[in-house]
């Protein structure tokens, strides 16, 4: 609730003096997941300070498609032992990440 209260008006008052101290040239950059298991819902009068972007998740075939034509474009100007390697670093790559994100 302070970080709203800041973004609402620019910074606080000082408790003791009562003087209003302004905040300036500040960014807030965040990211999160949906909230649950420890992650607090955020309210409407925070969120309504960022832009929300929503990702949805990538299907294998479509992950192995994106970086199987990166890794050709990439791996061409290599020799052929070399260029044919990049088909089995792309599945070894999407199967580690799928093992680390389940």
């Amino acid at each position: 609730e302070l970080l709203r209260q800041w973004m609402d008006t620019g910074g606080w008052y000082d408790r003791k003096t009562n003087e209003f101290r302004n905040l300036i040239d500040l960014t807030f950059i965040g990211a999160m997941g949906p909230p649950g298991a420890g992650r607090p819902y955020l309210t409407g009068r925070y969120q309504r300070h960022y832009n929300l972007i929503f990702v949805t998740p990538f299907e294998t075939e479509s992950l192995s498609r994106i970086f199987t034509t990166i890794m050709q474009w990439f791996l061409g100007r290599f020799p052929g032992a070399v260029a044919g390697i990049g088909q089995n670093v792309v599945k070894a790559t999407i199967d580690l990440y799928d093992s680390m994100a389940t």
